[in-house]
């Protein structure tokens, strides 16, 4: 019986894998993104927005060549395996002077979406200076949020990171109790606080927080108990806090290939 080969949920059908094995045997002078982005547009796996799903093909692709089911072209040269996304070092990721007291003193709070190449560059340096699991692209669909307070100057006093619920997570997926059909209908209401991070000179709390459903997916995420009773919250001077959440599920890490979108 030939092997079951699933992508982000669906299955890989007979004429789909001749496909992939002919559009890999006549374009072998193509990179491997380039072969995946092929693949994503004759086979129309998309995303809501319309978007290819160019990495997770690439992953397929990369795991139909470690069965032998095809052979890809060399990697290229590019960053060395495991290489960090370069932080920038700049006066904006600089430790300011501290901010004390309750949000009340620091408010009102304007929570804005990250858009703009400035606004990821500064959200990129405070997070990769300032949090200890550092500046990592995410996985699939995303939000980034900038916090600004208004007083006693306009200053970002925070950064927040949703990202995609990794595909398959056994705790997750049998405390919930949905089967794989159920699952692949309702995870992309699942998101994952990728990041949170307070910056290191402010001692406010009571930070509020708002919703958004308007990301890089079409979904209106919704409200879920986290993978772990305690979430590490890191600052570079090595303060520390936890947030406790209402129930442990899971300690382990998740089986990711899907994204929001």
């Amino acid at each position: 019986m030939a092997e079951e080969w699933n992508f982000v949920g669906h299955a890989v059908r007979a004429d789909e894998l001749d496909l992939i094995r002919s559009i890999v045997d006549e374009f072998a002078g193509l990179s491997r993104v380039e072969l995946a982005c092929t693949v994503c547009e004759l086979l129309g796996w998309t995303r809501a927005t319309e978007r290819l799903k160019a990495r997770e093909c690439r992953d397929l692709l990369e795991r139909l060549q470690a069965a032998g089911v095809v052979t890809l072209p060399a990697k290229r040269i590019g960053r060395p395996l495991g290489a960090c996304t370069r932080v920038p070092m700049t006066p904006r990721g600089d430790v300011q002077p501290a901010v004390s007291g309750t949000v009340h003193d620091v408010a009102p709070l304007a929570i804005e979406r990250v858009t703009t190449a400035d606004d990821r560059r500064l959200f990129r340096e405070l997070v990769g200076r300032h949090h200890y699991l550092g500046a990592a692209v995410p996985y699939g669909a995303h939000l980034r949020y900038l916090v600004y307070a208004t007083r006693p100057h306009p200053q970002v006093v925070a950064c927040v990171q949703f990202s995609s619920a990794a595909w398959r997570m056994a705790p997750r997926d049998a405390w919930i109790g949905w089967d794989d059909a159920t699952r692949v209908r309702h995870l992309p209401q699942v998101v994952n606080n990728s990041r949170f991070l307070v910056l290191p000179w402010i001692s406010g709390r009571q930070l509020d927080r708002r919703g958004d459903d308007h990301g890089t997916g079409t979904e209106r995420p919704s409200p879920a108990r986290g993978a772990r009773a305690q979430a590490r919250v890191g600052l570079s001077s090595g303060t520390r806090c936890r947030a406790a959440v209402a129930e442990a599920v899971s300690d382990g890490p998740g089986r990711r290939e899907t994204t929001l979108d």
